[in-house]
């Protein structure tokens, strides 16, 4: 959404917000300071899906191996989020801390891991193989074929009121919302109705990527403002395990510019799939990154085996956000530029 269309798009929102000064919302490679919070924040979502696969209708799934390898696969490859906004009211500092990560609800997910048991039965919606982890679906899958998702486009993910309803049931394995009276506010992010949020996924290649941990956030936190619920004109601070994508990256600087939002977004870089030795132009800072997504990676495949595999004990498993802020600091070099976004070899 370049050019003449996003201005379009940054104009229609600064009506609705309001005049005010934009701001500015930077995109920086972090490294080894946020894989300990990143870890914490998809041990819960693992743990929720645990929860999910430990009830009695999963009985025959969750001791099938196809169907564990499915689910480990797609607890492994979620993007987690983590976003601190922070503002205040009449003269109090708050903070609403929101935790998301991309993909599909639990039940959706459940439905897909069937679906490899190597039976008759199909996933109902949005969830065949041509549909990834993200929520993404790919142009000209079979993804998508339920009723209430007969009319939506090739190549989008349509928020359908199942897909809403199973993400709000979601809440059964994750840790409660907190109360909004509480100063340090941690919520789960949901999907938002097409109308609740001004802000939209954008084509980002053959994909939509509607579900990506980013775009909920932003989505959610947005919708947060216009009922005014939280103010506009905070400081947001965030965190990803992933590079975020060119759609993410648009409607994080357009976020910035319409309800006047400065802060900081730091990620990490996954190395390419089979890549050896970092190439000689690749900045310290870059393979810092790099190294830290790795050591991610194996920390929750780590989990994920234990989590979600045939000797394990099927029970629901609490868990609770933590509370800690996000840590300020970064490895040496931090960089300085303003809305980083690497070059595509680099970040793919």
């Amino acid at each position: 959404m370049r050019g003449p269309r996003r201005h379009l798009a940054l104009g229609l929102l600064w009506i609705v917000a309001g005049p005010g000064v934009a701001g500015t919302i930077k995109l920086e490679p972090g490294g080894q300071a946020y894989v300990d919070q990143l870890e914490t924040e998809a041990r819960v979502h693992t743990d929720a899906l645990h929860s999910r696969l430990a009830r009695a209708d999963m009985a025959d799934v969750r001791v099938n191996a196809r169907a564990l390898n499915e689910f480990r696969r797609q607890a492994g490859n979620y993007t987690v989020a983590r976003f601190e906004y922070s503002y205040e009211v009449d003269g109090i500092p708050r903070t609403l801390i929101l935790h998301g990560r991309s993909g599909k609800p639990l039940d959706t997910i459940a439905t897909i891991g069937r679906s490899k048991m190597g039976g008759s039965r199909q996933p109902s919606f949005g969830a065949g193989e041509g549909s990834d982890d993200s929520g993404v679906v790919r142009p000209g899958s079979n993804a998508g074929s339920s009723s209430d998702e007969s009319h939506a486009p090739r190549g989008r993910y349509e928020v359908t009121e199942t897909e809403l309803q199973r993400d709000i049931n979601d809440s059964d394995f994750y840790p409660p919302d907190d109360s909004e009276a509480e100063p340090l506010r941690h919520v789960r992010t949901t999907l938002v109705r097409q109308g609740e949020s001004d802000f939209e996924a954008t084509v980002d290649g053959n994909y939509n990527r509607a579900n990506d941990a980013e775009l909920k956030n932003l989505r959610y936190l947005d919708k947060e403002i216009r009922e005014h619920r939280v103010p506009r004109g905070g400081k947001l601070t965030g965190i990803v395990s992933k590079s975020p994508c060119v759609s993410c990256s648009e409607n994080i600087d357009l976020f910035a510019e319409t309800h006047d939002v400065n802060g900081t977004i730091r990620y990490l870089i996954e190395p390419p799939a089979g890549q050896g030795n970092a190439p000689a132009r690749m900045t310290d800072i870059v393979a810092e990154s790099r190294r830290s997504s790795d050591a991610l990676r194996e920390i929750r495949k780590a989990y994920n085996n234990q989590a979600l595999g045939k000797e394990t004990s099927w029970m629901t498993r609490r868990a609770s956000w933590y509370g800690e802020p996000t840590p300020r600091d970064v490895f040496p070099g931090s960089v300085e530029s303003s809305n980083l976004i690497l070059s595509k070899e680099l970040c793919e």
